[in-house]
């Protein structure tokens, strides 16, 4: 039986940093820029309501919470923070949760 050979470490693709010599047509990019614009995350919201699709809708409200700072959100807004991560765990909010968590985001 053949000794099996034994593999020392990956190698690295590419030596150094990259460095890119022309940045015509590249900008730089902030997700938080999105997930905190109120028509975009709306029109989102709607599409998901839409196409019956409540897991991505979940997603939405989630990363769009996250941006806005969850724990100053809700002391901020007088909404207990266990009721948003209660609804956002349980991927099942009441309409009456949800209308307030939004409610209170866009006011």
């Amino acid at each position: 039986m053949d000794k099996t050979k034994i593999s020392h470490g990956r190698e690295k693709s590419s030596p150094g940093k990259f460095k890119i010599k022309n940045w015509d047509g590249i900008t730089k990019c902030n997700p938080e820029d999105a997930l905190l614009d109120e028509k975009l995350v709306a029109n989102a919201i709607f599409e998901c309501l839409k196409d019956n699709d409540t897991e991505a809708l979940m997603e939405i409200l989630d990363g769009y919470l996250s941006a806005l700072n969850r724990s100053k959100f809700s002391r901020d807004k007088k909404i207990p923070r266990s009721t948003i991560y209660h609804s956002l765990r349980k991927r099942n909010p009441t309409i009456k949760t949800l209308a307030k968590i939004v409610n209170a985001a866009v006011h």
